[in-house]
């Protein structure tokens, strides 16, 4: 972060470079692996699938974004892309045989699917990406899309990969699970699975490379961004979204976007700047709408109890002055779960609580036994520790850059407040303390006040 002063140099300097003839900032981009892809919008998806390795050339140069994605090449990708060790398929029609016998050893073909031509629709692509990129998640809550209902194929798959953000629905809110998918479709799907679907911007100054990456490049709303800026060490940066200041930690920052934002185009700008000159970078991110389920739940009376009005104001009070810490810490992404067991309620659901009210589910409910232990989802100080009202038992941690994670309904906690704690570390134990309804974990994730999806937080991240 800089001083408001040195801010308001920056921005003059912009302005003095565009009237004075300094630099111009220019877009500084790779090459395409294919001409067939200049300009499109998969470009840059289909780019960093072919850095990891997962697409492979084409004997006449081109990518053919638009035709049509076929089982083999789904599944070739994806085997490529976890780095499976599959034998070198024999040229010709059979090309595919390798890779789907691979594919079907590991489980990621749903049953009676297996012919290498076969075109791949919305719902089996999140059939595969999930058996391979997270099979150890498990989903048994409500669905969020109208149009996929517990007959579908696969629900479970569609629902956990919209709740992780990578699956998003269409302008009518939407899945469309029978639609047949293009290549390029296909690929970005799976760069988001893989947490490589990143926008950069970037300009080649005589001091070096300027740059920002965002992560992801299209995001749903409830999720977040992370923005990493490069720059030369001489140069003192500010960073704008939608035309509001954000503070980042170190070359990092992690923007929340609120459940509520409004969906479309918001552009991401950092403005950089030594003495002698000042560069604009631009990218335009996406945010797309998210789908969420409606449920009404009928507390046991023990529990509604907790849901006093005193005491209900006494908690918030606690929990914004947990979420007022400051730490000057990078957040380490990606997160973990902390417990195994599997998520019974996602975040953003509709709630209608029977003789109390309405509101809205801002975490995830993970199922554990009585006294399974918590552990820190990533390295962290905890800034709260404390039995209170709804919640229960609760451990705030605080990871950086305004990232917390919250642990409610605990059986009980073997931390104190200002104990820095290690990922995976054991922090809880699972309970039922509270407005809670049986043993589980609620588990939230705030980026300074504004609740954002836990999920969200397991794709991608900055040890890739």
């Amino acid at each position: 972060m800089i001083l408001p002063m040195m801010r308001i140099m920056i921005v003059v300097l912009v302005v003095l470079s565009l009237a004075l003839g300094l630099p111009a900032t220019r877009t500084y981009s790779e090459p395409s692996a294919f001409p067939d892809l200049s300009g499109h919008w998969a470009r840059q998806s289909v780019l960093a699938l072919v850095q990891t390795g997962a697409i492979q050339g084409f004997p006449d140069g081109t990518f053919l974004p638009d035709a049509p994605l076929l089982l083999g090449q789904l599944v070739k990708m994806v085997c490529l892309a976890s780095g499976q060790t599959v034998p070198s398929p024999t040229p010709g029609p059979q090309w595919a045989a390798p890779y789907l016998a691979k594919a079907e050893e590991l489980g990621w073909l749903p049953e009676g699917v297996d012919a290498s031509d076969a075109p791949v629709s919305r719902q089996l692509l999140a059939s595969i990406a999930v058996r391979a990129f997270f099979p150890e998640i498990i989903l048994g809550s409500g669905l969020s899309f109208p149009d996929v209902s517990p007959d579908s194929a696969d629900p479970e798959a569609v629902e956990l990969l919209h709740q992780l953000g990578v699956l998003q629905g269409q302008p009518d809110g939407l899945f469309h699970p029978t639609d047949l998918l293009t290549r390029a479709e296909g690929c970005t799907v799976l760069a988001r699975a893989m947490g490589r679907d990143t926008q950069t911007s970037a300009v080649q100054s005589p001091f070096g490379l300027l740059q920002v990456e965002v992560t992801p490049g299209r995001v749903l709303q409830g999720g977040h961004l992370v923005v990493r800026v490069s720059t030369p060490s001489d140069f003192t940066s500010t960073l704008l979204w939608g035309g509001n200041d954000v503070p980042f930690s170190g070359s990092m920052a992690v923007i929340p976007i609120a459940i509520d934002d409004e969906p479309g185009p918001i552009l991401l700008t950092l403005l950089s700047s030594s003495l002698s000159s000042a560069y604009r970078l631009e990218a335009t991110i996406t945010v797309a709408p998210m789908a969420v389920p409606i449920e009404t739940i009928e507390l046991p009376p023990e529990a509604q109890e907790t849901m006093d009005e005193a005491g209900l104001l006494w908690e918030r009070k606690l929990i914004e002055e947990a979420l007022s810490h400051t730490s000057t810490a990078t957040p380490q992404l990606p997160f973990q779960m902390p417990v195994s067991g599997t998520i019974w309620d996602t975040y953003g659901a509709l709630r209608t609580y029977v003789g109390w009210g309405e509101g809205r589910h801002w975490g995830v409910d993970l199922g554990g036994e009585l006294g399974e232990g918590v552990h820190a989802a990533s390295p962290g100080e905890v800034v709260l520790a404390e039995m209170l009202s709804s919640r229960g038992n609760t451990v705030v941690l605080s990871h950086g850059g305004g990232l917390f994670t919250l642990y409610c309904h605990l059986a009980a906690f073997n931390v104190a407040v200002g104990d820095r704690v290690e990922k995976d570390q054991v922090i809880a134990a699972v309970g039922s303390t509270g407005a809670s309804t049986g043993p589980h974990l609620h588990w939230e994730a705030r980026l300074g006040t504004i609740p954002v999806n836990p999920l969200s937080f397991l794709v991608g991240g900055s040890e890739d």
